[in-house]
């Protein structure tokens, strides 16, 4: 088997697995996805809501104040007690749809490392099978295949650190090469 074979190989493996990934969480991360799309559009609109109810209430109390300051040249003893009895509810129910809003949002972020991960895995089980076909071909010494196995390996078993690395330099955290010695240093 040649260089060439040895490479198409490879990529159809890679291209099986990312398939059979991909239909395993089609259906139902589809389904899922939708959801939790319907989910944030709606607490969403709920946030807007409010929010236009309260700049209305604000104005209300705007209106009040100047209305008041024009008849009595001060701004003492305005009541709006009854636009504050509007405005509480709102203001807890606002709180309580932003709570939950983001509990949403981390529990998305959650399943999205729990995918990239197991994709990682795919990966790493594909490059095994390259690695042990290789091997079983001499094309490979054991040394060299234990090398290259074993640092796969520390790219799963520090893929919580690793995404964490890369997602300080997404944020302008840290550079590039910073990010890499950083990984390099996981792996080593």
């Amino acid at each position: 088997m040649g260089l060439i074979d040895k490479i198409q190989q490879s990529a159809k493996n890679i291209s099986a697995s990312m398939t059979k990934s991909a239909n395993r969480s089609g259906g139902q991360g589809f389904e899922d996805n939708s959801q939790e799309s319907e989910e944030f559009t709606f607490i969403k609109s709920q946030i807007e809501t409010i929010n236009h109810e309260l700049n209305d209430a604000y104005n209300r109390i705007g209106r009040k104040i100047i209305s008041h300051v024009i008849k009595n040249r001060t701004v003492v003893g305005i009541d709006v007690s009854d636009i504050l009895y509007i405005i509480e509810p709102k203001l807890q129910k606002k709180d309580e749809l932003e709570k939950e809003f983001i509990k949403l949002e981390k529990e998305n972020i959650q399943n999205d490392i729990a995918a990239e991960k197991e994709l990682a895995e795919e990966k790493y089980f594909a490059e095994k099978a390259n690695l042990d076909r290789e091997l079983a071909m001499s094309a490979l010494s054991k040394k060299e295949y234990d090398e290259k196995l074993e640092l796969a390996r520390k790219r799963i078993d520090n893929f919580e650190e690793i995404h964490c690395i890369e997602k300080e330099e997404r944020l302008g955290f840290i550079t590039t090469e910073e990010k890499n010695a950083k990984i390099a240093l996981l792996i080593s």
